[in-house]
């Protein structure tokens, strides 16, 4: 039994926090007030994303991130408390000396606990009463498998398949074939191999020799200084590289002190403009824009035609507080009289025979003086609640007419606080007051682009500025570059360019020697290497000759292992496929049964429900030409009947809108058999008035 929810940016739930009692819970509110979003929100908590019809992204208050997302629960099963929070980050469930931590692990917890998966709660204990329906409506193979995997027929064919997919079974003819082949084979002769290893040792003394004179050839290299001669020729050219560079960036440089000096001096001629002066002007014409802002709002308001109020502002307060009153007191008459027609309408007696006896019971005296009395008290209540509607109709008008009036008062008493200069709201006898205008009588119009001109001053003289300090920096920075071409030249001249050139050109000599000799090792390793990889060949083959005769042996063994097994498990497939048909038979016996009771007390009426070909069928006709109400009933005795026999663990019940199409006495039935059905708890969605007088609590959102 859910104890209680708090749900934060579930679709139009920003912050939302309900308890819940046992009994029917009635759940309403006007439409999108969030109904069937409080009925996903207990669905995502129990077992998470795998049961909403929408990614979370799609699922959390529009303008917030599903990261904000979370649905927290409390519940009690066993007689034991549980509470549990879910969000995108993680879940975790605690009670009953337990914690679960993770998605998964959550939902596989729950699941074990109400004794369902998240697929067969999504269909019996969460799913809306149109789904039921249709599946009706879609022929046998929907309600069918629902049933037969609730009642776990399917295990019969899960454990068929596993068999089939995990162990050998089938036809053991290429068994046995494989087998008489590997029976015929025989183990391989011995191989000499003395000439390949004496071929081999007859090639690596060469080659011993020249790695000894290669390795005296790269010691004479080592002694030559490349490194040092490398450097050398290295910073020559960085040093002519550096010089050329410095020969440039000084050309560059006294260009660029001529051209900012010609630029100061462009600038220092141009006319200087008073930004003092045209800040005063623009502050002048930007209050008279003011006040012809504040004298186009009052004449806006002063247009307004809405009435008066005779009296003073506290009265009108006062007047438009007694219509809430009102308001409020007609709406809870209204409400009243609804819940005595449905009260009094559940008393009628609407059998026209006695079920025990037979008798006709629609000339009985005591049954129609009965029905008569309530039909007046039905008819006078029902004609209280018309006249409550008028009434309230009219104190609504009035109500409103009594909002535009303090709107218009307060607008003028808003527009006369914010600008006192220039208009003064008046006392009188009646709201809203008189509007004066107190402002000068003519208001200066200005055209000139005062923004502009200022900004052009300052441009100016920030243009000015910005010449004379960048005239400053290329000199500086020209004094700079004359000292670096300096240093470049120096540092050409102090290296010795010809001994690094001599010192290369006789390491190079060394090392073509050097190269010679490493081409000849190689030659010589690659006779070796062929040498070598002739006897790892022969003795490779003689190898794989063994070893495929070993294998032969090995799978020959497995081989009459597996024939065996797969005798015995193509003998137990035929068992359990066997079994399969009395198991389905008992199991629909069962649900038949139950659902033939609860659809009769629902429907009024002794009905046989039975499993055909094409579907369910009702007293001996498909269920496809019932009624949309009558398929609704259907739909809920059906999922009654899966809850009540395949979930016993399962004390509460989660329904949608479960008498949307169904008549007043239908309805009156159907919650009667909800009464009695001993769940310990039903979360009820609907806009039906009939359910109050069973509700243990109404939940309003």
């Amino acid at each position: 039994m859910l104890t209680k929810i708090t749900l934060k940016n579930f679709k139009v739930h920003q912050d939302l926090t309900i308890s819940f009692g046992s009994g029917l819970q009635t759940i309403r509110g006007e439409v999108e007030a969030g109904k069937s979003s409080l009925i996903q929100g207990i669905a995502y908590g129990l077992f998470g994303s795998a049961v909403l019809d929408e990614t979370l992204a799609e699922t959390v208050t529009w303008g917030f991130p599903d990261s904000s997302l979370r649905v927290e629960l409390e519940f009690m099963h066993a007689g034991q408390p549980f509470s549990l929070y879910r969000a995108k980050a993680g879940a975790e469930l605690t009670g009953a000396g337990v914690r679960a931590s993770g998605q998964a692990e959550v939902t596989k917890f729950v699941e074990g606990l109400f004794g369902c998966t998240a697929a067969i709660a999504k269909q019996v204990l969460l799913a809306s009463q149109g789904n039921l329906r249709g599946a009706l409506d879609k022929g046998p193979g929907e309600a069918v498998e629902l049933i037969e995997d609730l009642g776990d027929i399917g295990l019969l064919d899960t454990i068929i398949g596993k068999i089939q997919e995990k162990l050998p079974c089938g036809s053991t003819a290429t068994l046995e074939a494989m087998i008489a082949q590997d029976a015929l084979a025989e183990p391989p002769a011995q191989v000499d191999l003395s000439a390949l290893q004496a071929a081999l040792a007859g090639k690596t003394q060469p080659l011993t020799e020249l790695k000894k004179t290669l390795a005296e050839l790269e010691a004479e290299v080592a002694k030559f200084d490349v490194a040092g001669a490398h450097q050398v020729l290295g910073e020559a050219r960085a040093a002519g590289g550096r010089l050329a560079r410095a020969t440039k960036a000084q050309l560059d440089g006294e260009q660029a002190v001529a051209a900012s000096r010609e630029e100061l001096v462009r600038l220092e001629a141009l006319p200087i403009v008073d930004v003092a002066d045209l800040m005063t002007q623009r502050a002048a014409a930007s209050d008279a824009a003011r006040q012809r802002r504040v004298k186009t709002q009052m004449e806006g308001l002063l247009k307004d035609d809405t009435a008066t109020w005779e009296g003073s502002v506290e009265d009108l307060v006062r007047a438009s507080n007694e219509a809430d009153e009102t308001i409020k007191r007609l709406k809870a008459d209204g409400q009243k009289e609804a819940v005595l027609v449905a009260s009094l309408s559940a008393q009628r007696i609407t059998e026209t025979a006695c079920g025990l006896c037979g008798k006709d019971l629609s000339n009985v005296p005591e049954v129609v003086a009965k029905n008569s009395a309530l039909a007046e008290r039905i008819a006078t209540s029902t004609q209280r609640q018309q006249d409550i509607k008028l009434e309230l109709h009219g104190c609504a008008a009035d109500r409103t007419e009594l909002d535009r009036i303090r709107v218009a008062h307060r607008d003028r008493l808003d527009l006369a606080q914010r600008e006192p200069d220039l208009v003064q709201y008046g006392v009188s006898k009646e709201v809203p007051g008189p509007l004066r205008w107190i402002g000068p009588a003519t208001i200066a119009e200005v055209s000139t682009n005062f923004d502009s001109l200022i900004k052009q001053a300052n441009d100016q003289a920030q243009r000015l500025d910005a010449a004379r300090s960048k005239l400053d920096r290329l000199c500086v920075q020209l004094q700079g570059l004359d000292t670096e071409h300096g240093l470049a030249v120096s540092a050409l001249n102090a290296l010795d360019v010809d001994k690094a050139n001599a010192t290369l050109a006789r390491a190079t000599e060394a090392q073509a020697a050097v190269s010679e000799t490493f081409l000849a090792v190689r030659a010589s390793e690659k006779d070796v290497l062929q040498a070598s990889q002739v006897l790892r060949d022969a003795e490779a083959a003689h190898e794989a000759q063994v070893r495929v005769y070993q294998a032969a042996q090995q799978r020959l063994e497995g081989l009459r292992t597996n024939l065996a097994a797969m005798q015995l498990h193509n003998q137990v497939i035929k068992r359990v496929r066997e079994a399969r048909p009395v198991v389905a038979n008992k199991v629909w016996a069962l649900v038949l049964a139950t659902v033939s009771q609860y659809f009769s007390q629902i429907r009024g009426t002794p009905s046989v429900v039975t499993r055909g070909e094409k579907g369910f069928a009702v007293d001996g006709k498909s269920a496809k030409s019932l009624s949309g109400s009558t398929k609704d009933s259907l739909g809920l005795a059906i999922r009654l009947a899966l809850a009540k026999t395949f979930l016993p663990s399962l004390g509460f019940l989660i329904l949608d809108e479960p008498a949307a199409a169904c008549s007043d006495s239908r309805e009156s039935a159907m919650l009667g058999l909800l009464s009695a059905c001993d769940f310990d708890q039903i979360l009820m969605v609907t806009h039906s008035d009939l359910a109050d007088a069973y509700s243990s609590s109404i939940i309003q959102l």
